[in-house]
């Protein structure tokens, strides 16, 4: 809807460029990941001058970890699911990506979210909830080759401070 709206949950893209961007990264993928591509809804029909930047939330399965869709950040309302056997394998899909923002992990086993913790690689891990949305002061940052530093709480102030060693 219109970003402009305080009841829109789903707004346009940043540019129309960005969102033929992930276009063309959705189609792409739709054609060799081999499974459905599930667009959840079409433009919305009140988005001002948003219309051309909309892109509907879409849902693509894709099994093959080395596919660009799965290996780049979209950064738009796409949802990648891979299918894994067993914990191993969904940890190594994990960890598996270039990326390392944000993962989460939705289970009723206390040991499972223990593993989760200890074992995935990004900057902030949830359980139980999504991965959108950030403690303001709590560290923001991922790991791997999501962004720089950190940014908020104690830890985002420390990465303006130059540190020096005084020896008198």
């Amino acid at each position: 809807g219109d970003p402009s709206q305080p009841d829109t949950v789903i707004g346009p893209m940043v540019s129309t460029a960005h969102r033929d961007r992930v276009a063309a990264l959705v189609q792409r993928a739709a054609s060799y990941c081999d499974a459905p591509l599930l667009p959840l809804g079409s433009e919305p029909r009140s988005v001002g001058t948003h219309g051309a930047k909309f892109y509907p939330p879409t849902i693509l399965f894709c099994d093959e970890p080395e596919a660009t869709i799965v290996q780049e950040e979209t950064f738009g309302p796409v949802l990648v699911v891979q299918k894994a056997q067993d914990w191993n394998e969904a940890i190594g899909l994990c960890n598996g990506v270039r990326q390392g923002l944000v993962a989460a992990v939705f289970t009723t086993s206390d040991r499972l979210a223990s593993r989760f913790l200890d074992e995935a690689e990004a900057g902030m891990l949830k359980v139980n909830q999504a991965t959108s949305n950030a403690i303001v002061d709590a560290p923001f940052g991922g790991w791997k080759q999501s962004g720089t530093g950190r940014e908020l709480g104690r830890h985002g102030l420390l990465e303006y401070l130059q540190t020096k060693s005084l020896q008198l």
